[in-house]
């Protein structure tokens, strides 16, 4: 199980490197896709609900699980002046009251084909960084997009360019033979 590696962010005093790790559950079962906010790298639940992250020795901070359609139980883990490994800390998924059964709509059903659109003020901190990443990715098109337009407008420069010292060129020789 390659859970990867999280690098310590945080209040840290020493080098020696803990691991917090636990499973997120929904009715007995690992939930996926559960973003626990406020450890270093905010890591995200695997297939079975399993995450870890990986601190120094020193760390103090707190782990808040959030996925969209659920409530967690507790509602998050307070750490302080780590110096061990922090194994076991589980959280229970919930349905939200505004939702029957959100597991029903995971890995893409339920409309939406599995896209995130974040929106400004209410989403969780996972969603808004999803919606970070859309929104540099599309920069990163239509810059992308600009500089082969640019590159293809200086090609056609250049190639009128071209014609036209030919031209140039043409025109002094029979002005000489003249």
């Amino acid at each position: 199980m390659a859970l990867g590696h999280i690098g310590g962010l945080g209040r840290s005093s020493g080098t020696t490197p803990y691991t917090i790790s636990g499973t997120v559950t929904y009715n007995g079962n690992g939930l996926a896709s559960v973003a626990l906010n406020d450890l270093p790298g905010s890591p995200i639940t695997n297939a079975l609900g399993q995450y870890a992250a990986t601190v120094n020795s020193g760390w103090g901070g707190t782990g808040t699980p959030s996925k969209a359609g659920y409530s967690f139980t507790p509602s998050h883990h307070d750490y302080a002046d780590v110096s061990a490994d922090q194994t076991g800390r589980n959280y229970t998924a919930s349905a939200s009251s505004s939702e029957s059964d959100p597991s029903a709509e995971e890995d893409g059903g339920g409309g939406g084909g599995g896209c995130f659109i974040a929106s400004a003020g209410n989403g969780s901190s996972a969603l808004k960084a999803a919606g970070l990443r859309l929104n540099a990715l599309l920069f990163m098109i239509m810059f992308l997009s600009w500089c082969v337009f640019k590159q293809e407008e200086a090609f056609k420069v250049g190639k009128t360019y071209q014609r036209n010292k030919i031209r140039e060129e043409k025109t002094m020789k029979i002005g000489l033979q003249q």
